[in-house]
């Protein structure tokens, strides 16, 4: 074996003995043997669902690939069957939700009979409950609550694969109840009667594939077992949350961001990608006139749909918009992957959109006199246009943020990064606030959140700085306030860093080890020649990049680096003044990005006062960049010694 390829490779070990065990007939099992063998399924269960094959998890135990061996008891047939059919459910959303590859999940079956023929979801239910009446001995308990366990989980699955949202809140309910009793049953694992299960061959399949390397390592103990069960479970529920964020584009994207930072099992993001796919046509498509485009683009689409560009537009809108939003269910380094193939379609897009608005530009216009709007002012805000920027935009964003959080860029290009993505966050919030502006107009409120007079409509007034209040009594009040608010707070850190860097770099207190084969242009080519594809956001160039860099500070200039300093404090001030707005329900995301600003203002100030009290303590400094703790989207700086500083 090449030692390098098969490193996490299961190892197979003492074939021998294991072959020549003999196990008695099932039937004189003790029940505890029966709980064994139910635990032990749930640990191969969660190697599977870890990046192990099902050929060396799950199809370890000989109940999984002769079924009929376990007849003699019915409690353990009941559960094994039922079990096989939450796996084929979990095998299914992967394949359907086509977010998955070989680095996170392993969907080959080798031609095991994954599947339970001739047995329907409510034919097992009734098998199990008729098994946890049978076990009506003081010591059949612990058989009883892995039986109840596993109907709970079944029926979960099977609410979660249907087409709609009808039985998510009942498949939640029913997670619910399969989180207590796991957490139960995690108390009482043995594992010595884990690891002795009756009934499993580590040497089964061994010539029935390859090694294959999983992504995760084998679970320690039970304990750590379990503990990915809980998380999947809770992923799981939260999955099934899909459908309550899809009455507007808005709280769907900004749902599913939340969710991908987390970076929960695959299995929960492929029910939710699965949903989408079925759920999504329906809403982006065109042939549903009250959809999501519709009350994003703020003009009727049944009038759009007359022509055939129109009709064009909508289609590559639905198409481009339900393929991005499912990759967020992906892992992050295909989601980084994918990004650049989708600017290549919304760059088709937005041609689409300029094309529908030449054609159509007397109809927004009557559209919007309609809605008690500027005519002129609604044609200048290009409905088609600056939408189809402001998702190209979110694209790009997501695309710069998944590279910090793979670890892709070096030190010398944070600087260039928080300048980009600070310019891309200036435009994606100007267009979410003149979307807001239009959006509150079309329904009859003025930017003060009241329900405006004709002249103020006409008028196309801005009002005060936004907040929640100003949406209130409007069903997007809380998306619209807070998706402002968390792009003010995001822009805000990263023009912060930024100037930041300009600082540290003008006083030469951070050590930035130069690229290794590329110049810096070479690099800024690298990492943003593919934004070019896409005229809006208009491209920006390394020229750009240096003149903005010169404009703020240089290092025979001291006064100029310390005007840097002081804009990157209030940057991060601001950025957690505006956190300070967000809704309970985003406690823990503003919380997150509230000590990234806070953390690098505090490096700031402890630079700033040792500059001014000593040139000896200022000397001995340097600044270090490391991932932020709970969102690696950003860096934190801290102080240290030279001395201490890693090499």
């Amino acid at each position: 074996m090449e030692p390098l390829m098969d490193a996490g490779a299961r190892r197979i070990q003492d074939t021998a003995a294991e072959r020549k065990r003999v196990e008695k007939p099932v039937q004189e099992w003790r029940t505890e043997e029966i709980c064994a063998v139910c635990d032990r399924w749930m640990v191969e269960e969660a190697q599977w669902m870890a990046g192990h094959t099902l050929a060396q998890s799950v199809f370890l135990c000989k109940f999984a690939c002769q079924p009929n061996s376990a007849d003699e008891s019915p409690a353990l047939r009941a559960y094994c069957d039922a079990a096989r059919a939450c796996d084929a459910f979990v095998h299914r959303a992967v394949m359907e939700g086509g977010m998955a590859g070989d680095e996170d999940f392993i969907v080959e079956t080798f031609g095991l009979p994954l599947e339970v023929k001739e047995q329907t979801t409510q034919s097992l239910l009734a098998r199990l409950e008729g098994a946890q009446k049978n076990a009506t001995r003081p010591e059949d308990a612990p058989l009883k609550a892995r039986l109840r366990f596993r109907a709970y989980f079944l029926e979960a699955l099977d609410l979660l694969a249907q087409p709609k949202s009808a039985g998510c809140e009942e498949a939640r309910h029913f997670l619910g109840k399969a989180k207590q009793q796991l957490r139960s049953l995690s108390e009482e694992v043995m594992e010595d009667n884990l690891n002795n299960a009756p009934g499993y061959a580590m040497h089964a399949n061994a010539k029935l594939t390859a090694p294959i390397p999983p992504r995760a390592a084998p679970f320690k103990d039970a304990k750590a077992c379990f503990g990915f069960w809980d998380e999947f479970l809770t992923a799981l529920e939260e999955a099934s949350r899909v459908h309550e964020h899809g009455s507007s584009l808005l709280q769907l994207q900004r749902w599913l961001q939340r969710v991908a930072r987390t970076t929960p099992p695959v299995v929960p993001m492929a029910f939710a990608a699965g949903a989408m796919r079925l759920d999504l046509p329906d809403k982006l498509g065109w042939n549903t006139t009250k959809g999501l485009l519709e009350i994003d683009l703020l003009v009727p689409m049944d009038k759009v749909l007359e022509t055939e560009k129109g009709r064009e537009f909508f289609d590559e809108a639905g198409k481009c918009l339900t393929d991005h939003l499912v990759s967020c269910c992906s892992n992050r380094a295909r989601q980084h992957r994918l990004s650049r193939r989708y600017l290549e379609d919304f760059s088709v897009l937005l041609n689409l959109a300029l094309a529908v608005e030449t054609e159509r530009k007397e109809d927004i216009k009557a559209w919007s006199k309609a809605c008690g709007m500027d005519p002129e002012l609604a044609w200048a805000q290009r409905p088609f246009t600056s939408w189809a920027a402001s998702q190209i935009a979110r694209v790009q964003i997501m695309m710069l943020f998944k590279g910090f959080e793979l670890d892709l860029y070096s030190t010398k290009e944070y600087c260039m990064l928080f300048w980009y993505l600070e310019y891309l966050l200036r435009c994606l919030l100007n267009a979410v606030k003149a979307w807001g502006e239009a959006y509150l107009q079309n329904n009859g409120f003025n930017s003060s959140g009241k329900v405006g007079t004709k002249a103020n409509k006409k008028k196309g007034k801005s009002g005060t700085p936004w907040t929640s209040s100003h949406f209130d009594g409007h069903p997007l009040r809380e998306t619209l306030a807070y998706e402002v608010l968390e792009i003010q707070a995001l822009h805000a850190i990263c023009q912060g860093l930024f100037q930041m860097m300009v600082y540290l770099e003008a006083v030469e207190k951070v050590i930035i080890p130069e690229l290794p084969y590329n110049s810096e242009r070479e690099r800024f080519e690298q990492r943003f020649g593919c934004l070019h594809l896409c005229q809006s956001p208009v491209p920006l160039v390394y020229p750009q990049y240096l003149d903005t860099k010169a404009a703020i500070g240089k290092a025979s200039d001291p006064a100029t680096a310390s005007n840097a300093c002081m804009v990157a404090q209030q940057c991060f001030q601001y950025a957690r003044s505006c956190l300070q707005r967000l809704p309970d329900s985003s406690a823990k995301e503003a919380s997150t990005l509230d000590r990234v600003a806070a953390s690098n203002l505090l490096t700031l100030r402890v630079l700033e006062r040792a500059r001014s009290q000593s040139t000896e303590s200022w000397d001995s400094l340097c600044v270090s960049f490391h991932s932020s703790p709970g969102d690696n989207r950003f860096r934190t700086a801290s102080v240290r010694t030279r001395q201490q500083t890693p090499q």
